[in-house]
C-alpha cells in the first residue's frame, strides 16, 4: 500500500503531511477542515435516554450531562458503627426514601459528578448548589468507592445513575451540605425520615455559586474549583 500522507498533531495545530506528484508537501489545516473531511462517517449515539441534555467527545472520553428532576428516590445509609465496614447485603444498611431537589449528574470518562439545583427546568445559568448527599466531594465528583461504574456515553449514563442510587452511603463528606446541619447532611436525611415532605426545603441547600454551565466547563477543562 502507497502511503499518501499523514496527519501530524502538535499542541497548538494540526499539520498535513502529504504527497502531491514527486514531491512531500506540508501544510496547517484547522480541525474543521479534518472535521468536514470525515463527515461522510456516521456517528450516531443510538436512542438518547430521558434527560441527556448534553453530550460531546475528548480525547480524554466522552461526557454527558443527565437532568433529574425532583422526585422521590430511595436511598441506602449505612447505621451507625458501621462506616468502615463493607457490607454483603443490605440489611446492614437503613433503607429512606426522600425528596430531592433536581440534579444534574455528569459523566467524563470514569468520573461523575453530581449538583443540585433549585429549578424545575435546566438552563446553562442556573445557580448549582451542593447536592444534599454524603459521599459526594466539595467539587461534586462522586465517590465510587469499589463500584464499578461504566464508562461515560449516552448509552452507559442510564446505567451509571441507577448504580449511584443503589450504592449505599456512608459518613464520608458529609459536610456543607446543609444550611441546617453544616455539620452532617445525614441529620437532614433523618430528619426528613421522622418527618416526611413531598418536596426537598429548597431554602436549605448549599450554593456552589457557580452556574450549571460554568459547573461542566471547569470539569472538562480540569482547573481546579
Amino acid at each position: 500500500m502507497e502511503e499518501r500522507g499523514k496527519l501530524i498533531f502538535y499542541d497548538d495545530c494540526l499539520m498535513l503531511h502529504y504527497r502531491e506528484e514527486d514531491q512531500w508537501l506540508t501544510k496547517c489545516i484547522s480541525p474543521a477542515a479534518v472535521r468536514c473531511a470525515f463527515s461522510q462517517e456516521l456517528l450516531d449515539t443510538g436512542w438518547m435516554p430521558s434527560g441527556v441534555r448534553r453530550w460531546g467527545m475528548t480525547s480524554r472520553g466522552d461526557w454527558v450531562v443527565l437532568f433529574i428532576p425532583p422526585a422521590q428516590h430511595r436511598f441506602w445509609l449505612q447505621k451507625p458503627g458501621q462506616e468502615d465496614e463493607l457490607p454483603d447485603t443490605k440489611l446492614q444498611l437503613m433503607e429512606l426514601t426522600l425528596p430531592m431537589p433536581a440534579l444534574v449528574f455528569m459523566g467524563f470518562g470514569n468520573s461523575y459528578y453530581i449538583w443540585a439545583v433549585a429549578e424545575t427546568e435546566l438552563q446553562p445559568n442556573t445557580i448549582t448548589y451542593h447536592a444534599p448527599l454524603p459521599n459526594i466531594d466539595y467539587d461534586g465528583r462522586i465517590c465510587l468507592g469499589a463500584n464499578n461504574y461504566p464508562l461515560a456515553s449516552c448509552e452507559k449514563i442510564s446505567e451509571a445513575w441507577c448504580l449511584f442510587l443503589d450504592s449505599p452511603f456512608n459518613d464520608h463528606h458529609t459536610d456543607r451540605k446543609s444550611q441546617r446541619y453544616p455539620d452532617d447532611i445525614r441529620c437532614r436525611w433523618l430528619n426528613l425520615k421522622r418527618h416526611p415532605r413531598d418536596a426537598y426545603p429548597l431554602n436549605d441547600l448549599v450554593s456552589r455559586q457557580r452556574t450549571v454551565e460554568q459547573a461542566v466547563k471547569q470539569v472538562l477543562e480540569g482547573r481546579p474549583w
